[in-house]
C-alpha cells in the first residue's frame, strides 16, 4: 500500500517572508516512510531523519531497495537537495540530526539485528556524502536495548541503555566526536528519575505508554553549555 509522508513547514527561515505562512510538501515513495528528527542550518537547509522502505517518488535516486535509515535534506522552498540511506541489518533508522559550523551534519544511525542494537555517529558532507562512521555503542545481548534520547548543544549526545534483564536504566554521554564522556549517575535523592547537570541542565525521565513502553527524556535549561 502506498504511504506518503506529508511535511508541514512554516516558512520563516529567510527575511523574504514578511509574515508567517505554511506550505505542504510530500516526501517518500510507495513503501513505508517515516521522519522524526529535524534540524535547520543557518543558511536555511533543513535536515530530516527517519526510516524508509522506498526507492521511488522523492527517493528515486536511491540505488537499493528494502528498509534503511533515511536522511533527507531540503531547502527552505521544500526542494529536495539530497537523500542519504544506510542499510546494515533488519531494523534501522536515523535520528538526532545536527548541523555543524562548517556546513556538514551529523546523525545517529540506530540498527538492530537479532534483537541486538547498535548506534553509530555518521558525519555527512554538505552535499550528503558520507565522511566518517564512529561506533557509539553496541548492546552485549538482546536483553539490552540502546537508543539515543537527546542532544546537548556544545556537549554531545545522551544515549539510553535499558537492561531488560535487571530492569535498570543507564544514561551515557558521548561527546560531539562520538567518544564516551561519562555516565549520568548524579540523580537527585528526592527524585531518582531527575538529574541535574553541573551547568544547570536538568534531565527528567518519564515512562510513557507508547511503542509498548518508551522512556520520555526531557532536557530543561536556558542556555546549556556543557557538562
Amino acid at each position: 500500500m502506498k504511504k506518503w509522508l506529508v511535511l508541514f513547514l512554516f516558512l520563516l527561515l529567510t527575511p523574504a517572508f514578511a509574515s508567517a505562512q505554511s506550505d505542504t510538501y510530500i516526501y517518500g515513495g510507495s513503501g513505508v516512510d517515516t521522519l522524526g528528527g529535524v534540524a535547520v542550518s543557518s543558511d536555511g537547509r533543513i535536515l530530516l531523519t527517519g526510516y524508509t522502505e522506498s526507492s521511488d517518488g522523492t527517493l528515486e535516486d536511491r540505488t537499493k531497495n528494502g528498509p534503511a535509515g533515511w536522511v533527507l535534506c531540503i531547502d527552505h522552498n521544500g526542494e529536495v537537495l539530497w537523500n542519504f540511506c544506510r542499510h546494515y541489518a533488519r531494523y534501522e533508522r536515523m535520528e538526532t540530526p545536527v548541523f555543524q559550523p562548517d556546513g556538514s551534519a551529523t546523525v545517529v544511525f540506530w540498527t538492530e539485528q537479532g534483537g541486538i542494537g547498535r548506534l553509530e555517529l555518521l558525519s555527512l558532507s554538505p552535499e550528503g556524502q558520507l565522511l566518517s562512521i564512529t561506533p557509539l555503542i553496541e548492546a552485549a545481548d538482546n536483553m539490552i536495548h540502546v537508543r539515543t534520547c537527546g542532544f546537548i548543544p556544545e556537549t554531545g549526545y545522551v544515549v539510553q541503555e535499558m537492561n531488560k534483564r535487571t530492569q535498570s536504566l543507564r544514561l551515557m554521554v558521548f561527546g560531539l566526536d562520538g567518544q564516551y564522556v561519562c555516565d549520568l549517575d548524579h540523580f537527585d535523592e528526592d527524585d531518582p528519575l531527575s538529574a541535574l547537570f553541573p551547568n544547570g541542565t536538568r534531565v527528567t525521565l518519564q515512562d510513557i505508554e507508547q511503542n509498548n513502553g518508551d522512556v520520555q527524556v526531557t532536557f530543561e535549561a536556558d542556555e546549556p553549555t556543557g557538562i
